[in-house]
């Protein structure tokens, strides 16, 4: 939940800024500056609120409604939703890289960042698959969390180096 919060909160001030652009509104570069940061405080104190409420409410309420069953169900269907949303992010590299093209959905160091940052979420969530109860939910959701990040750093390396190969092949002035 946090990260649909915190992502909404990310992309309204892009979402107001084509408004305002479309409104014939212009800001300095100061005025959208502050106008985006404002925006972004506000943004982030509803969300800091609306978290709060679902954080208060939600727990009591799921297992009423769905049982314990059905929120492991629930969780893990979340997991895997959001899963796909992230490797979705490299959807264009991806294509790129099948067609022998340069990838330019992320720069060379926002993927190999990804891809590092997808490595430590493995050994973090190994450690934490093997420290839960055997084949319990925790630690099949653990498992299932490292699988995907095993798949995020492969597909993120994959980003970074054939965009590395095509960046040298272009200074050296090659297509």
């Amino acid at each position: 939940m946090q990260n649909v919060f915190g992502g909404l909160t990310l992309l309204a001030p892009l979402a107001i800024g084509k408004l305002l652009a479309k409104s014939g509104v212009q800001l300095s570069g100061a005025g959208a500056m502050a106008a985006t940061a404002a925006a972004c405080a506000a943004l982030l104190a509803v969300s800091f609120g609306l978290y709060a409420a679902a954080a208060a409410l939600v727990p009591a309420v799921l297992p009423v409604l769905l049982g314990k069953a059905g929120i492991s169900a629930l969780t893990l269907a979340i997991q895997v939703a959001t899963g796909a949303a992230f490797l979705a992010l490299f959807t264009p590299d991806i294509g790129a890289i099948l067609k022998k093209k340069a990838p330019e959905g992320f720069t060379p160091f926002f993927s190999l960042l990804f891809a590092v940052a997808s490595i430590g979420f493995i050994a973090w969530t190994l450690q934490k698959a093997v420290a839960a109860p055997l084949n319990s939910p925790e630690q099949v959701r653990y498992i299932i969390y490292a699988a995907q990040n095993v798949v995020y750093a492969v597909v993120a390396m994959l980003s970074y180096a054939h965009s590395r190969k095509h960046e040298r092949k272009a200074q050296a002035g090659r297509p």
